[in-house]
């Protein structure tokens, strides 16, 4: 597979994942659930979470393109990366649906379940982006 091709899949995963986080978020604000400060303070944790892998696909979008990487690693790595975005989506539709839970818990849980479930995701992204001998 073209690696231009797995950077742009992988760059519309996490850009795509982002946004529909950011949107459960603004659905609390809507519904009144939380107050502007609580959403601004939770998208920062959001963030925070998202930008080693974010600023990871931005840099490789500059890089060579005149190379490929196997179709399974890109697989792998993708599936991975999914697995990461459903961990960190389902405390976040938790907290968006959820009768009583509070903004402090969720942006403690994003940052820690974030940062513990990265490792699925950064080596193989490392790898797929790597410079290929």
């Amino acid at each position: 597979m073209p690696l231009e091709r797995c950077r742009i899949y992988l760059a519309l995963l996490f850009g795509a994942s982002f946004i529909v986080l950011t949107g459960l978020l603004g659905i609390s604000v809507f519904k009144g659930l939380i107050y502007i400060s609580d959403f601004i303070t939770l998208l920062m944790s959001l963030f925070a979470v998202y930008s080693a892998h974010l600023g990871m696909i931005a840099g490789a979008l500059f890089g060579p393109t005149n190379e490929s990487r196997s179709k399974s690693l890109f697989w792998l790595a993708f599936g991975m990366a999914l697995i990461w975005i459903l961990i960190l989506s389902a405390r976040t539709i938790y907290f968006t649906f959820a009768a009583s839970d509070s903004v402090s818990s969720l942006s403690d849980d994003l940052v820690k379940v974030g940062g513990m479930s990265s490792v699925l995701v950064g080596g193989a992204m490392s790898y797929i982006f790597n410079k290929k001998e």
